[in-house]
């Protein structure tokens, strides 16, 4: 058996609503902010590149959740790997690092999982990936986040004298 140090278990019934939900999300368009993309990877029609997205909770939104795109280099589908660019106004040559921490819109559905030991199960899919501006609240998350930055950046430059 475990236990947590009492002021560990503290923290953790305090802060357990802060934690991000890992159940499927109701289909829909999520203002998210892009985390990352795993670039290595490869499967049957070639390599191909998974982006990571997280929600920024706003509004009734989740936040925390999390979504994974694959974008496959292949002949066939790499037209959806310049929309995604295109969706961050970004053009094709950008770094995808350069990209981490953007604010999109992920457009997910439900689906279920076809194979391997969770087959049966639902998911949320990637249906598309839009500007986030097309977001109902995108313009109000930057103004947020633009006045708590200002804030911070106030409580930064206040000296303070003995």
């Amino acid at each position: 058996m475990a236990r947590l140090p009492q002021a560990q278990a503290k923290q953790a019934a305090e802060r357990a609503d802060e934690a991000p939900d890992f159940g499927v999300a109701q289909p829909g368009v999520y203002l998210c902010k892009l985390r990352g993309v795993d670039t290595s990877r490869q499967g049957p029609a070639g390599p191909y590149w998974t982006w990571e997205y997280e929600t920024v909770g706003i509004q009734d939104e989740p936040n925390g959740k999390r979504f994974w795109d694959n974008t496959s280099l292949s002949e066939k589908a790499i037209g959806r790997l310049g929309k995604v660019f295109q969706s961050f106004g970004a053009t094709t040559e950008a770094d995808t690092d350069d990209l981490v921490g953007s604010l999109i819109a992920v457009e997910v559905k439900i689906g279920t999982i076809n194979q391997g030991e969770r087959q049966g199960e639902q998911r949320n899919e990637v249906v598309a990936i839009h500007p986030a501006e097309v977001h109902p609240w995108a313009d109000e998350y930057q103004s947020e986040t633009a006045a708590a930055a200002a804030s911070a950046s106030d409580l930064d430059s206040v000296s303070y004298t003995h």
